[in-house]
C-alpha cells in the first residue's frame, strides 16, 4: 500500500478536520488553540491554512514553512471546496482525487462523511471550472482591448503617414517650384544674350545678302559693259581691214 500524502492544516479546531480527509491522508493539525509562539511541524506534501480561523502570526509562519520546504500553501476560505479547487488551479490533483477517495473509503462506516466529501469535490471542480471562465473571459476582453488598441494605433499611424506624405510632397512641390524659379533668373541673361545674338545674325545675313545682291547687279552691269566693249572693238577692226 502506498504511503499517504502528508497534510499539514492551519487554523481551525481538531473537530474540524473531515473524516474523509483524515482517511486520505497523514494529517497534522495545529489550531486555534495555540495562538503565540513559534509554528513547527513536521514536513508536509502541502500546507492548508483556515483562513478565517488561524491567527495572523501563524498564518505568516505556515507561508514561510511552505516556502521552506518547496510545497505549495493552500487556503481554505469558503470551506475545504476552495482549497481543493486553488489545488486543482496549480494541478495539485492528487489532493483532489485523494479527497475523492477519502470519501469512498469512510461511505461505510460514514455515509454523511462520503457525502460531504463527494459534495467539497464537485464544489472544487466547479470552483475550478467558474475561475477557468473567469480567466478565459478576462483574457478575450484584454484580446479584444489589445486589437482594439491596436487598429486605433494602425489608425492613427496611418493618418501620421498619409500626412507626413502630404507635407513631403508639399515641401518637394515647393522646393521644385524654387529652383524652377532660381533656374528662370538663372538663365534670363543668357536667353536673352541668345535672342540677341539671333537678331544681329539675321541682321548680318540681311546686310550679307543685300550686298550679294548690289554684287551681282555690278556684275551684271560690268558684263554689259564688256560685252559692249567687246562689240565696239568689233566694229573698229572691221573699218581698218576696209582701208
Amino acid at each position: 500500500m502506498a504511503e499517504k500524502r502528508r497534510v499539514l492544516v492551519v487554523g481551525g479546531t481538531p473537530n474540524s478536520i473531515p473524516a474523509w480527509m483524515n482517511a486520505a491522508f497523514t494529517v497534522e493539525h495545529v489550531g486555534t488553540e495555540r495562538s503565540h509562539g513559534k509554528l513547527e511541524a513536521n514536513k508536509a506534501d502541502v500546507v492548508l491554512v483556515v483562513t478565517d480561523q488561524v491567527a495572523y502570526d501563524f498564518s505568516q509562519n505556515a507561508h514561510e514553512l511552505g516556502r521552506a520546504w518547496g510545497v505549495p500553501v493552500l487556503h481554505a476560505k469558503r470551506g475545504w471546496s476552495s482549497a481543493l479547487a486553488e489545488a486543482a488551479r496549480i494541478g495539485l490533483t492528487w489532493l483532489v482525487d485523494g479527497s475523492q477517495n477519502g470519501g469512498k473509503a469512510v461511505a461505510e462506516k460514514s455515509p454523511e462523511a462520503a457525502k460531504e466529501a463527494e459534495a467539497v469535490v464537485e464544489n472544487a471542480w466547479k470552483e475550478t471550472a467558474e475561475y477557468e471562465r473567469e480567466r478565459a473571459k478576462a483574457a478575450e476582453d484584454r484580446v479584444t482591448k489589445e486589437r482594439v488598441k491596436r487598429e486605433q494605433l494602425e489608425a492613427t499611424l496611418a493618418k501620421a503617414r498619409a500626412g507626413a506624405q502630404e507635407r513631403i510632397i508639399s515641401e518637394i512641390r515647393r522646393r521644385a517650384a524654387e529652383v524652377r524659379a532660381s533656374e528662370h533668373q538663372k538663365l534670363a541673361p543668357v536667353r536673352k544674350a541668345a535672342a540677341d545674338l539671333v537678331r544681329s545674325v539675321r541682321r548680318a545675313q540681311t546686310v550679307i545678302s543685300d550686298s550679294l545682291a548690289d554684287v551681282d547687279k555690278a556684275r551684271e552691269h560690268l558684263n554689259r559693259l564688256l560685252d559692249a566693249e567687246s562689240v565696239e572693238m568689233g566694229r573698229d577692226g572691221k573699218i581698218d581691214s576696209g582701208a
